[in-house]
């Protein structure tokens, strides 16, 4: 089961639309596809959007669905010229999973909603940010997951090919992120055509737009 989780290396959680300014780069959120360009500076975030719903969750349960809520994010960015980043990134989102009881069960043994919450509440809980409320709806356990106000603050090195780039951590072992990104003008969009969850889109499915 997979939820709030983050695919592109600014920090971005790939849910939901919103965007903290009226500005023509925040109106440009989600329209933007792959195009690469210069990435060197320094950005500050000025908007976050990606589709509403997705499709389809965790590949082993197929009747698993997620929808996404609200999303909100705020800070800076920098790529250096000498290959290097850091990042200082604030994100609130929601997301709502609905998980079909038959998933659950393995042999007699049922895990109830109640337990479901327990368990991922457990899992995904980062400093008391994140709650997490499963309850019974038919034959299903509905989740509804909030990440209030997490923040990331990571350094490390950055390559580039063609419109995609991927990022090493030097702050924390083994963690590397990525995604495809378009540059126009003092506008930088990173772009992930696919959801969180795995369902492919044919438009820009998450945009991070940042100005600088």
């Amino acid at each position: 089961m997979k939820a709030l989780s983050a695919c592109i290396a600014i920090g971005v959680t790939l849910l939901g639309c919103s965007s903290s300014s009226s500005n023509g780069a925040a109106a440009s959120c989600g329209k933007v596809e792959p195009c690469g360009g210069d990435i060197v500076g320094t950005w500050t975030i000025v908007a976050a959007c990606a589709a509403p719903t997705a499709a389809g969750g965790d590949t082993a349960c197929p009747g698993e669905t997620a929808q996404v809520g609200s999303y909100s994010a705020s800070g800076t960015a920098t790529f250096n010229s000498d290959m290097t980043y850091t990042i200082a990134v604030t994100e609130s989102a929601s997301e709502t999973i609905t998980i079909p009881m038959s998933c659950l069960t393995s042999g007699t043994t049922t895990v109830t909603c109640a337990e479901l919450t327990a368990e991922l509440g457990g899992a995904l809980d980062d400093a008391g940010m994140e709650t997490t409320n499963c309850t019974t709806s038919g034959s299903n356990c509905s989740c509804s997951i909030v990440l209030s106000g997490q923040s990331t603050n990571d350094m490390g090195t950055y390559t580039v090919s063609g419109d995609a780039f991927t990022t090493t951590s030097t702050t924390t072992t083994g963690n590397t992120g990525g995604g495809n990104y378009c540059v126009q003008g003092n506008t930088l969009h990173v772009i992930s055509t696919a959801m969180g969850m795995g369902t492919a889109m044919g438009t820009p499915a998450a945009d991070l737009v940042a100005t600088k």
